[in-house]
């Protein structure tokens, strides 16, 4: 079925009528946003995300992040409040622009267990652990498996406040 953004429209139709390509970078496909998605399915994307300009927001790759209203924080699973997860930190331009993954594919991370799957840490801001949250006013929420040392699938599924 050809790409669409609405019943009977064709994605090649916002080309020019080029046909879409593997690989092929759908970007800010609605006026005034700067959301990305990449359909590669070559292992080296295939994700929902989003530039990010904040000033000085300190975040690193890697990092599990929500909004709070105002400005982009640092998620935790302590309370139901701080593990209202937004995405993850998939991309560090400069101190004030980060690239956040809402979905998807995540490449470029360091020292995961292949296989295993990840929750939002209870006790680390920001973090991921292999341990299953279990302490009363804990959230155990998965949002990530990975597939190799340096990547996996981010997902971001509901929560189960303990």
């Amino acid at each position: 079925m050809p790409f669409s953004n609405s019943p009977g429209v064709k994605f090649s139709q916002f080309i020019d009528g080029l046909a879409p390509q593997l690989g092929d970078q759908f970007v800010g496909l609605r006026a005034g946003t700067n959301y990305r998605f990449d359909g590669s399915p070559t292992g080296t994307s295939g994700n929902l995300s989003r530039e990010i300009s904040q000033t000085a927001h300190g975040f690193t790759v890697k990092q599990i992040v929500r909004f709070n209203g105002t400005v982009y924080v640092l998620a935790q699973g302590d309370s139901s409040a701080d593990a209202d997860v937004l995405g993850m930190v998939s991309a560090v331009e400069d101190v004030n622009d980060f690239e956040l993954t809402i979905y998807g594919y995540v490449p470029g991370l360091s020292g995961l267990v292949a296989g295993s799957d990840y929750f939002l840490d209870p006790t680390v801001a920001g973090g991921m652990t292999l341990t299953a949250p279990s302490a009363p006013g804990q959230v155990r929420k998965a949002l990530f498996t990975a597939d190799s040392a340096t990547s996996g699938y981010f997902f971001n599924n509901g929560g189960q406040q303990l």
